[in-house]
């Protein structure tokens, strides 16, 4: 992964259920712990799929790992 240097982006979610209807959603607890793998691993980029799911809990998250 390092390889790449700052072409590398992760890309986590959803964060809310998919066209299927039965996607698992990743709660803020896991996003919290998902986002802090990023950063220790020291990725610049992070993609999110899915923001309509997108709410209080996750903002929370997310504002504690933006640099």
């Amino acid at each position: 992964m390092h390889n790449y240097g700052e072409k590398f982006s992760c890309v986590l979610g959803l964060l809310a259920t998919g066209i299927q209807g039965n996607e698992p959603i990743l709660t803020s607890d896991e996003l919290d712990r998902d986002l802090f793998t990023v950063q220790k691993e020291g990725l610049k980029s992070v993609l999110l799929y899915r923001l309509g799911g997108l709410n209080n809990d996750y903002l929370s998250v997310i504002k504690q790992h933006i640099s």
